[in-house]
């Protein structure tokens, strides 16, 4: 299951886009498999649109990264 905490920096996958995690709540969902668990939705500020919405856990895992999974740059080379 994916975990975020509030205040966490995530990217964007692609664009590199920064997003801010700035709330947490239970969903009405339950976890596939274990119907003991509820699923999380996660409260997303955008700092491009200045907007925040409720993205679903599996949705944010698709969607984004953490910005310390993100790896080092590419090697660009000059021509």
């Amino acid at each position: 299951m994916y975990h975020y905490e509030i205040g966490e920096l995530l990217l964007r996958r692609g664009t590199d886009e920064p997003a801010l995690i700035v709330g947490v709540k239970d969903s009405s969902k339950k976890v596939w498999g274990d119907s003991s668990i509820k699923r999380k939705l996660y409260r997303i500020y955008n700092n491009h649109t200045g907007k925040s919405e409720w993205i679903p856990d599996v949705e944010i895992s698709v969607k984004f990264q953490k910005a310390d999974e993100r790896g080092p740059p590419p090697n660009k080379r000059l021509v």
